[in-house]
């Protein structure tokens, strides 16, 4: 594994905060104030995709690399490998395969009603 990648996302809101590991759908949560640091190596040059909607945060891989996730210090999960490449956009979200598996629709469903619950507090708290 020659090529390195690293993003963190840092939790500085008064609330826990999740986002989507793809192309798999794994839901990670960051506590308040904790970062998460995501780290890729794999033996192609690439990097990660960020992707910020109203359905939360995704962070894609490229292919053929291996991604881990730190939070607060602790290994979460475990080390994921991407699906391989269907275009030739080389490194980009588009080359990967999105799996349409249980997993992926359940993590989505999770995120969404994550935050809608967190506004309902918020409204009904202040």
């Amino acid at each position: 594994m020659n090529f390195t990648s690293k993003v963190q996302l840092q939790n500085s809101t008064a609330r826990p905060m999740t986002f989507l590991l793809e192309p798999w759908g794994d839901v990670y949560r960051i506590p308040v104030g904790k970062t998460a640091h995501i780290v890729g190596r794999g033996s192609q040059p690439g990097c990660f995709h960020l992707e910020c909607s109203d359905d939360g945060i995704q962070v894609w891989s490229w292919e053929d690399s291996e991604v881990q996730v730190v939070i607060g210090g602790e290994h979460e999960g475990r080390t994921v490998r991407p699906a391989q490449r269907r275009s030739s956009h080389e490194g980009s979200a588009e080359s990967v395969r999105r799996p349409r598996g249980v997993v992926q629709m359940l993590g989505r469903a999770m995120l969404a009603a994550g935050d809608r619950l967190l506004r309902r507090t918020q409204r009904t708290s202040g």
